[in-house]
């Protein structure tokens, strides 16, 4: 059983494409001298893509920050403040996916926001936990091995917990 929280791996991992493409503007400017207005248009485009960004990360870190979860294909146990829940797949109504078309399988996100998803694990109680990639990377892969439980997805450009 794996052990989910966040950590700095996770923040690293969940940027790679980002970096990526910011790495390749730098070069991309380096190779036009850092001309003035080329310089202005990645400044936009990086204000542009860089800023929605950063409101999810710490959307995302604020939701998850200081608790784990521990999930098998029966259950899943929250843990916060040395305390822990556990849950049955027979207590779980639905999961709740929302998710950018481009991160599935062979997408490629052009945008650092189509990198944040997150997931709605709904109680047939009306208790609900909000799980994001932040904390769990492989997010929509961990909560498909919850057996029996009904998974719904939704695609979303821009996912943040408060739209659903």
């Amino acid at each position: 059983m794996m052990k989910y929280s966040i950590s700095l791996k996770n923040h690293l991992i969940f940027h790679k494409a980002t970096l990526f493409y910011y790495l390749l503007g730098a070069g991309v400017l380096y190779y036009l001298d850092f001309d003035r207005p080329a310089v202005f248009i990645f400044g936009i485009w990086w204000a542009v893509d860089l800023i929605p960004a950063l409101y999810l990360h710490l959307e995302y870190l604020l939701m998850n920050r200081g608790l784990s979860y521990e999930i098998t294909t029966n259950e899943f146990i929250q843990g916060e403040n040395d305390q822990e829940r556990t849950i049955k797949v027979e207590e779980i109504d639905k999961v709740i996916v929302y998710k950018s078309a481009s991160m599935d399988k062979g997408g490629i996100p052009f945008l650092a926001i189509e990198s944040y998803y997150y997931a709605r694990i709904i109680l047939k109680s009306g208790d609900e936990f909000i799980l994001t990639r932040l904390l769990i990377p492989k997010l929509e892969e961990v909560i498909k091995s919850l057996k029996g439980v009904k998974f719904l997805r939704k695609k979303r450009l821009f996912c943040t917990v408060f739209w659903r």
